[in-house]
């Protein structure tokens, strides 16, 4: 799985990230790691009609990922994020439908 649309800036809000981790996903695995290191306003939106497992993920060191927080099974907003190096999305049971999960930061 792979980060389908990242936006790092505009000429209104420069300081900005938003990033589609999975774009309607229908297997198991995870999405790549997404760089959160400047940024402090933090947000995840898991959306879709899925039955599955969603887990979001977190590293310090870009090798080693932990678990933040509980499993996701419906449609979700996310903004209790620590500050992290990177983070990513792993989809670790996938029974039906499509799973949508997008990030938005700030520095």
């Amino acid at each position: 799985m792979t980060i389908t649309k990242q936006e790092r800036g505009n000429p209104f809000d420069p300081y900005r990230l938003v990033a589609t981790l999975l774009n309607e996903a229908e297997e198991v695995g995870e999405s790549n790691a997404l760089d959160v290191s400047k940024m402090r306003l933090q947000g995840l939106a898991i959306t879709g009609i899925f039955v599955g497992t969603v887990k979001l993920e977190g590293t310090a060191d870009d090798i080693t990922f932990f678990q933040i927080g509980g499993n996701i099974t419906a449609p979700s907003l996310i903004t209790s994020i620590p500050y992290l190096k990177g983070l990513r999305v792993n989809v670790s049971a996938y029974t039906s439908g499509k799973i949508t999960a997008k990030y938005m930061g700030r520095a």
